[in-house]
C-alpha cells in the first residue's frame, strides 16, 4: 500500500487502529462527539475523570482517547495535526467550518427518529452485530437527532408524480449513500431513470468519468435521460 501514498508520507510510520478505534474515530470525525473536536487533550482528560465535564464546564460522560503503540508515534507530530485539521476543515484562526452542523440539522428535522438515546445505541448496536467494521459508529452518529431540541418535520413520501424523467445516479461502493438506497428511490419515481456508476466514492458526476458525465451532461442540457438501468464501469 505505501506505493499508493504521497512520498511524504510513504517513509511514515504505519499502525491499524482496530475496529472499536476506527467506530469512535468516526463518531468524532463526523460530530457525533460534539462539542469534541478531537480526542482529549490533558487538561479535559483530567477534568473528565475527576469531575465527569471537559474542562470549560461541559458535562461529558466518559473519556475519549486513543492509545497508539510507540513505534507508530513520531517525536514530532505536526505533521499528522495539520492531517487531522486538513480533514476537519479547520480554520487558520482556529475555527471550524459549520458544514456537519448543517448536516445534522437537515437530517433530525426531515426524518423521524428515536426520541430516546438508549433506542439509537441499541439500534447501533444490532447494526454492529452485522457489520463490525463501521455499522455501529455510523448509527450512533445520529444519537443526537434523539437530543435535537426541535420536533422532527418528516417529509412526505415523495413520488414525483407528473414530473419529466428525473435521472438518479447510485455508485455500487458509495461509503456514505448505500447503492441499493439509489436503486429504490429510482423504482419509487415513475419516471425515475437509474444509472449505475460500478465504483468507489461519493458523487461521480463532472469528476471525469466519461459515461457519466456524458449521460448527465445531456440530459441536463438536451433534457434526453439516457436509458434507464445504464451501467458504468
Amino acid at each position: 500500500m505505501t506505493d499508493q501514498l504521497p512520498a511524504e508520507l510513504a517513509s511514515w510510520p504505519a499502525w491499524t487502529p482496530d475496529e472499536a478505534q476506527l467506530g469512535e474515530l468516526e463518531l468524532i470525525t463526523s460530530g457525533a462527539y460534539a462539542p469534541l473536536t478531537g480526542y482529549l487533550g490533558t487538561a479535559d482528560l483530567a477534568s473528565v475523570s475527576e469531575r465527569g465535564e471537559l474542562a470549560d464546564g461541559t458535562p461529558w460522560p466518559v473519556p475519549v482517547t486513543l492509545t497508539v503503540p510507540a513505534k507508530a508515534v513520531s517525536a514530532d507530530a505536526s505533521r499528522l495535526v495539520l492531517m487531522a485539521d486538513s480533514y476537519l476543515s479547520r480554520k487558520p484562526d482556529g475555527t471550524y467550518g459549520n458544514g456537519f452542523d448543517i448536516y445534522f440539522a437537515v437530517s433530525c428535522l426531515d426524518s423521524a427518529w428515536p426520541r430516546s438515546p438508549a433506542k439509537v445505541f441499541g439500534n447501533a448496536r444490532a447494526t454492529g452485530a452485522k457489520d463490525p467494521l463501521v455499522g455501529e459508529g455510523l448509527v450512533n452518529d445520529y444519537v443526537r437527532c434523539a437530543l435535537w431540541p426541535t420536533p422532527p418535520q418528516p417529509l412526505p413520501k415523495l413520488t414525483a408524480h407528473g414530473s419529466p424523467p428525473i435521472v438518479v445516479i447510485s455508485t455500487t461502493r458509495d461509503p456514505a449513500t448505500p447503492y441499493a438506497s439509489g436503486v429504490k428511490v429510482a423504482e419509487r419515481l415513475p419516471k425515475g431513470v437509474l444509472l449505475t456508476n460500478d465504483g468507489d466514492g461519493h458523487t461521480v458526476y463532472a469528476q471525469g468519468k466519461a459515461c457519466v458525465d456524458d449521460a448527465v451532461t445531456r440530459y441536463l442540457v438536451e433534457g434526453k435521460p439516457p436509458k434507464n438501468g445504464l451501467e458504468c464501469g
